[in-house]
């Protein structure tokens, strides 16, 4: 029973930001957008068997590339 709850959280966990994907008003939202940056490097972090504390102490992703007219 605990995996199916852990299941269900994980799906609307991806729900939620899905829905933000589509209603942030940014242009570029994954590259602009602080939310999901937070979370896609969490679920990319989480997929490698990366901790919490490897994420705090590497600090934030950066999305933005040198150079690919977005500046």
């Amino acid at each position: 029973m605990r995996a199916l709850q852990e299941r269900v959280d994980q799906l609307q966990a991806a729900q939620l930001v899905l829905r933000h994907l589509l209603e942030c008003p940014g242009r570029t939202p994954i590259r602009d957008c602080p939310y999901l940056r937070d979370e896609f490097d969490e679920a990319v972090d989480t997929a490698l068997g990366l901790s919490a504390a490897v994420r705090d102490e590497r600090g934030p992703a950066l999305l933005h590339r040198e150079g690919d007219g977005d500046e």
